[in-house]
């Protein structure tokens, strides 16, 4: 059986993790408020471009 692919929110909290990065220290490093970059990562239909700054931040495709 294949792994089901990850979503967009664990990608991003394992990466997080894997930086040893907080939430706070990416929305500071792409320019955004805390509360947005938390709202793109853990809502699938929210704040898409902000989402796209984070995936490149953090190196994700």
């Amino acid at each position: 059986m294949k792994p089901q692919p990850q979503n967009f929110k664990t990608l991003v909290k394992k990466r997080l993790i894997d930086l040893g990065m907080t939430t706070t220290g990416l929305a500071r490093r792409i320019g955004k408020e805390r509360n947005t970059v938390s709202i793109a990562i853990n809502h699938e239909s929210m704040f898409h471009p902000t989402k796209d700054l984070i995936r490149k931040e953090l190196g994700l495709s």
